[in-house]
């Protein structure tokens, strides 16, 4: 998930126009990449907002990517201690 800290520090960073940290995050309460853009929207957007969007949305997979990262390393490191544990009691 994604932080107001992540967002101010994106926004002071490399977005072009703070505002459009607010567009983002509507976009994203109203289905974001599940509902996706035509053809038409994109092409009326200013190209500002399409790079901060563009952007955004590259930080957040990698944030994801971060935790699924984290989440996986936490995992095999429990999977390893529980099989030193059945050894050990074995």
């Amino acid at each position: 998930m994604i932080t107001d800290e992540d967002l101010e520090r994106a926004g002071s960073e490399h977005i072009h126009n703070r505002a459009h940290l607010q567009v983002f995050l509507y976009w994203q309460a109203l289905g974001g990449m599940a509902r996706g853009l035509s053809l038409l929207e994109a092409a009326t957007l200013p190209s500002t907002l399409l790079r901060d969007m563009v952007y955004l949305m590259t930080k957040t997979e990698e944030l994801r990517d971060s935790k699924r990262a984290m989440e996986k390393a936490k995992d095999e490191a429990k999977r390893k201690a529980d099989s030193l544990k059945k050894k050990g009691s074995g």
